[in-house]
């Protein structure tokens, strides 16, 4: 049987405070925002996303949503 590997997904490291980057929400929670990019995508570390596209930051899964938020998705479990 052939393992089960993640979809390939852009590592895009730590959120850098100095670059642009949308706001990152869990799934859960209700926030207020505008959109921050043009286009109503997101932004992570001044790169631009558009809606519906997975990002991979360290472990964890963000999905770009509207109104141009990042939206945790989960997290990639390290395979021992």
């Amino acid at each position: 049987m052939t393992p089960k590997t993640a979809p390939l997904r852009p590592q895009v490291g730590v959120p850098d405070q100095n670059l642009e980057a949308s706001p990152i929400v869990g799934e859960d929670e209700d926030i207020d925002v505008e959109s921050n990019v043009a286009g109503g995508g997101c932004a992570f570390n001044s790169v631009s996303y558009v809606l519906g596209d997975f990002v991979q930051s360290g472990s964890e899964t963000l999905r770009c949503e509207q109104p141009g938020i990042s939206v945790r998705k989960g997290e990639l479990r390290s395979q021992a």
